[in-house]
């Protein structure tokens, strides 16, 4: 059985809208750079490893203000006075807000923004944080569903993982999400940034699955976009969490 997907204007205008906000960004499909490669076993053999990591905003702060509000006049909303700031540095930022009802598809949404910011911009590393395991296999199954739709609109789709630090296989994902030049996608749940439980703190720790790097440093050097789903559900303390993860993968 096939799924038909029946596109919505106000989803399409969604996706343009954000899209939109880096009008004048040159497309650049990855920028190729050396993985570090860890600390290898004695026995192996030295590889140079290739990895790709999203290419630079290369736009002014005044250039993607005036996108912005381009956007917003566009919709008929009150000019943003200024652009966000990293809550840790207080150095200019770049975080946007999306709002959209309840049923309207943010889902459908989000992962075709994702595909329409590499067909314009040529990003292809994504980080969508979830706030709980429901709406993470949510995401899951989105992805599983849309995979088909997506190569039919775009003439490719994304390849996407759920990452698991208790799943020493699943670690090894992360060195294809830095390595390929495909659009890479990783799902993750919040609580690997909780400093509580052993599991947990893996992320920041070295391990043998990653030749001693940490996961977090694997993450970081692509430079991905991060799109954090329904933020709203998130505590505070889980909001922490996020603005330092944010702030880390600056």
């Amino acid at each position: 059985m096939k799924l038909q997907f029946k596109e919505q204007q106000f989803q399409l205008d969604a996706v343009s809208a954000i899209a939109d906000l880096f009008q004048g960004q040159a497309k650049q499909t990855g920028i190729r750079y050396m993985a570090d490669p860890g600390r290898q076993k004695s026995d192996e053999v030295d590889l140079i490893l290739d990895a790709y990591r999203n290419a630079p905003i290369q736009l002014d702060r005044e250039t993607i203000r005036g996108n912005v509000h381009a956007v917003q006049n566009r919709f008929e909303l009150r000019p943003s006075e200024s652009l966000s700031v990293d809550m840790v540095t207080g150095r200019p930022a770049y975080n946007f807000s999306i709002e959209m009802e309840t049923g309207t598809g943010k889902t459908y949404t989000y992962i075709r923004t994702i595909m329409e910011l590499n067909k314009r911009y040529g990003w292809l590393k994504f980080v969508i944080v979830v706030p709980s395991v429901a709406i993470r296999e949510g995401v899951l199954k989105s992805l599983e569903i849309m995979k088909t739709h997506f190569q039919e609109e775009y003439e490719k789709q994304p390849r996407y993982f759920v990452y698991d630090s208790s799943n020493s296989s699943n670690i090894a994902n992360i060195n294809t999400f830095a390595s390929d030049d495909s659009i890479q996608v990783m799902i993750i749940n919040y609580q690997p940034f909780n400093a509580k439980g052993t599991a947990n703190r893996r992320i920041y720790e070295e391990l043998d699955e990653l030749q001693s790097r940490r996961p977090i440093d694997v993450i970081k050097s692509v430079h991905p976009i991060l799109i954090v789903d329904e933020p709203q559900k998130f505590g505070t303390r889980q909001k922490s969490y996020l603005m330092n993860l944010n702030h880390y993968l600056k």
